[in-house]
């Protein structure tokens, strides 16, 4: 859904539980259906406009993010500077002349991870398939292969309801449950060639890197309830192993180390919600391990976990 509002044309969307209104259109999430999840998601907006040079009470800054005790501004040097004042305010100064697909790229990584936090929603650095009724969570660490694993599911017919951040909340009746996200996967030409795809064909993130937008169809636009959570490990030996989790310990500390720049809850004064969110999560879904050598070829490593999805 698009309106005009004084002069300019406004875009509305709903992704990872905030319903979105936008004067930059986003190709990679579908219109029209702001009314889906309104009654459980933040209200945003997003404009262009001038942004402050710097913020009065700076609690936590490093070359690219200040923030203080309402407001954090982002600098991307040669793309925009993105300020976030409040939970709800998005501000972007871009450079002159810099792609929109630019622009977009950090309001869907860095922008929305903070977004995340100041509204309470808790975010994992993972992707995430729909199974069934429900989603399952693949988490870790960056070049993993979530998104490589992600696409093979794909292709086998699975939708993609997120990758890189996967945004839960805890249902009174339901328990953890998981907000769709952004409908593309973030690749890069290695994976794309692992698959035969010629990554010329895809749309660059940044002109500097070969990383591409991978555009993935969906269905389902409406949270659906967490059945598991794995966690992918990269080691030399084989063959694959997964391995559950059993303590209460040992799972935040998964969800803490794979929760999407967790360095910032603190500066964000979000600890305490963090972790009573985390504690909300472990009761009730399955935790697992994988480990994995990267000598094991995508599509087997696919079939493997789609074994392990037939348990659940």
């Amino acid at each position: 859904m698009s309106h005009i509002v004084a002069g300019k044309r406004i875009h509305e969307y709903c992704f990872n539980g905030l319903s979105i209104r936008s004067e930059i259109p986003f190709s990679e999430v579908r219109e029209n259906i702001i009314g889906s999840l309104a009654g459980d998601t933040r209200q945003i907006t997003i404009k262009y406009g001038k942004v402050p040079e710097t913020l009065t009470g700076v609690t936590y800054s490093n070359p690219v993010i200040s923030i203080s005790a309402t407001e954090a501004l982002i600098h991307i040097e040669g793309t925009a500077w993105y300020y976030i004042d409040g939970e709800n305010n998005v501000t972007i100064e871009a450079y002159p002349e810099v792609p929109e697909y630019a622009v977009r790229l950090y309001i869907f990584s860095i922008v929305l991870g903070i977004l995340l936090h100041k509204n309470d929603i808790f975010s994992l650095h993972s992707s995430c398939i729909k199974l069934n009724d429900g989603a399952v969570i693949i988490a870790g660490q960056s070049g993993v292969g979530k998104s490589t694993l992600a696409l093979g599911l794909y292709r086998k017919g699975y939708e993609i309801l997120n990758d890189d951040i996967s945004s839960v909340f805890l249902n009174e009746d339901k328990g953890p449950m998981v907000y769709p996200g952004v409908q593309h996967l973030k690749l890069w030409s290695q994976s794309l060639e692992k698959y035969e795809y010629n990554p010329g064909s895809f749309a660059k993130l940044r002109d500097e890197l070969e990383k591409y937008s991978f555009p993935v169809e969906r269905n389902n636009e409406h949270p659906l309830p967490l059945k598991a959570i794995y966690f992918l490990h990269e080691r030399n030996e084989t063959p694959i192993e997964k391995v559950e989790l059993r303590t209460g310990m040992e799972k935040i500390k998964r969800l803490r180390n794979h929760t999407y720049r967790y360095k910032l809850i603190r500066h964000l004064q979000k600890t305490e919600t963090h972790f009573r969110l985390a504690t909300g999560i472990v009761p009730h879904v399955p935790f697992y391990d994988v480990y994995r050598s990267a000598a094991v070829p995508p599509a087997a490593f696919v079939d493997y976990m789609e074994e392990q999805f037939s348990a659940l």
